[in-house]
């Protein structure tokens, strides 16, 4: 229902620069949710959904190893250096 999908940022939303469509990811909201609180991650190099152990035996179970699509005009290259740059950016940092 096109009424409850959202685009998510692959990479966190900085400013114009991260604001643009091969950083996007179209998805219903709640899983929107799921993506932004790390508990949905999208594996950078088979483009598989993976979930957290909290969400494998319930609803959300049907997701985990799905392959995600990629909009038009957005290449494998692009979509899997968008996700490594999320991870990078999320890692905790050590202090």
């Amino acid at each position: 229902v096109e009424a409850v999908l959202e685009a998510a940022h692959l990479v966190p939303y900085r400013g114009p620069q991260t604001d643009q469509p091969d950083n996007a990811l179209l998805l219903r909201a709640d899983l929107h949710t799921l993506f932004d609180r790390e508990l949905l991650h999208i594996d950078p190099e088979t483009r598989r959904v993976h979930l957290a152990p909290v969400l494998q035996n319930g609803p959300y179970a049907g997701f985990a190893g799905q392959e995600v699509r990629l909009a038009e005009g957005v290449t494998s290259e692009t979509f899997k250096d968008r996700l490594n740059q999320r991870g990078e950016q999320l890692k905790p940092s050590a202090t």
